[in-house]
């Protein structure tokens, strides 16, 4: 019986660890990199330039979610993160930038992929040869109330 009682509390312990962290950031970035010297790329270059940036607030669930349309340009960024009993955190990352709505969508990068990161850890998880762009995840944590705006003095 007390072995049944130590497995079982095992189990509970590690579905605990293995759950997300509610109010961590998702940022998802396309950047444009003239100097992508290596395919597949690893880490954009310094002088790398933003196209567009997202980001998205983890629910308690480890989900998150959102959404921008400017003009003809649509941003989605959609998944779940958990946290694992190493601490770093799998995402399940679905992203998408389109330009153009009529009569097609003229432009259009997305993916759909899931990876492992540590938190403030950058990484490409797709990138576009021809156009020399990539799209970079990152996970970050949620800044305490009072410093996100905080200034240096």
């Amino acid at each position: 019986m007390s072995r049944f009682v130590c497995v079982y509390a095992f189990l509970i312990v590690l579905a605990f660890a293995a759950t997300a962290r509610a109010g961590e950031i998702v940022e998802v970035r396309l950047l444009t990199d003239k100097q992508m010297s290596q395919f597949p790329a690893t880490q954009p270059s310094a002088d790398a330039t933003i196209v567009v940036s997202i980001e998205a607030l983890t629910e308690a669930s480890g989900n998150f979610h959102a959404s921008c349309v400017v003009g003809e340009k649509t941003i989605q960024l959609d998944g779940n993160v958990k946290t694992t009993t190493e601490g770093t955190r799998k995402l399940r990352i679905s992203f998408l930038h389109q330009e153009g709505f009529r009569p097609a969508p003229v432009n259009t990068e997305s993916i759909t992929t899931s990876i492992e990161l540590h938190l403030n850890e950058q990484r490409v998880i797709s990138w576009f040869p021809a156009g020399q762009r990539m799209i970079v995840a990152t996970i970050k944590p949620q800044p305490e109330p009072g410093k996100a705006n905080a200034r240096a003095e």
